[in-house]
């Protein structure tokens, strides 16, 4: 976690929130990206959005250390773009419990 919020401090990182829309206006962590996740997909107009940004690392999270979107998602991107990617273990319940600052879209 401590890793994760130093390269993301640094520009370092750029997270990506596995999450269905609506939990991600209401909590998501810093300057995230919201891509939907489920074991149907992903919306491909979105990973392709996601291809273009030009970050070395990619960390992907959503609820917590039982959710496994983020886990899914990491595996998916890790094929389809030129970043190392990630998942945050845990999720954002985790990174709250750290004390780091989580933003809302309303």
């Amino acid at each position: 976690m401590e890793e994760a919020h130093r390269l993301f401090s640094a520009d370092s990182l750029i997270f990506i929130d596995a999450r269905n829309e609506q939990v991600f206006k209401r909590e998501h962590l810093p300057e995230a990206l919201s891509l939907p996740y489920s074991y149907k997909g992903v919306r491909w107009n979105k990973v392709a959005f996601i291809k273009e940004i030009r970050s070395n690392i990619i960390v992907t999270y959503c609820d917590s250390k039982i959710c496994n979107l983020s886990y899914g998602l990491a595996l998916f991107l890790s094929e389809e773009v030129n970043s190392d990617v990630y998942y945050l273990h845990g999720g954002i319940e985790a990174w709250v419990a750290a004390g780091y600052p989580v933003y809302s879209d309303f």
